[in-house]
C-alpha cells in the first residue's frame, strides 16, 4: 500500500513538472477531429493547449457550411519525405479545404492559433 502511494506521488510530481514545461514552451495540442457531418478524420492544432478539442467544430471540404466558420484552403501540396528513400508523399493535395466553427468565447479567442495541422501553406477565411 505505501508502494502505491510512493509511486502515486511520483507521478504527481513528474505532472507538475510537465506542466511546468509546457507553460514554458506553449506545446501545442495536436490531434485528428471528425467532421461533424461525415465523421471523417480532420488534421487539427489547437495551439498553446488553449482549447479544448470540444470548443470547436471541424468540417471536411466536402460539408462546409455557410457562416460562423473559418475556411482553409491549401495554397500548395501537403507533403511527407521519407528521407531514407527520398520518396514523397501527398498528403493533401493544393486547393485541399478544411472548417473550423468557433464554438465558445474561449475559442473564439484563441481563433488565430487554431488551424489545420498541416506543413502547407494555407489561406484562411471567415464566414
Amino acid at each position: 500500500m505505501v508502494q502505491n502511494d510512493r509511486v502515486g506521488s511520483c507521478e504527481i510530481s513528474r505532472r507538475n513538472k510537465l506542466r511546468k514545461k509546457t507553460e514554458l514552451f506553449k506545446i501545442c495540442d495536436i490531434c485528428n477531429s471528425p467532421c461533424k457531418v461525415c465523421g471523417k478524420d480532420l488534421p487539427l492544432h489547437l495551439g498553446d493547449y488553449n482549447t479544448a478539442p470540444e470548443e470547436v467544430e471541424c468540417y471536411c471540404g466536402e460539408h462546409l457550411p455557410y457562416n460562423n466558420v473559418t475556411i482553409f484552403t491549401l495554397l500548395e501540396d501537403d507533403t511527407y519525405e521519407d528521407l531514407p528513400y527520398i520518396t514523397r508523399y501527398v498528403i493533401y493535395k493544393q486547393g485541399w479545404k478544411m472548417g473550423i466553427r468557433s464554438l465558445t468565447p474561449n475559442a473564439i479567442e484563441n481563433k488565430e492559433i487554431n488551424f489545420p495541422n498541416v506543413g502547407a501553406k494555407f489561406h484562411a477565411e471567415d464566414l
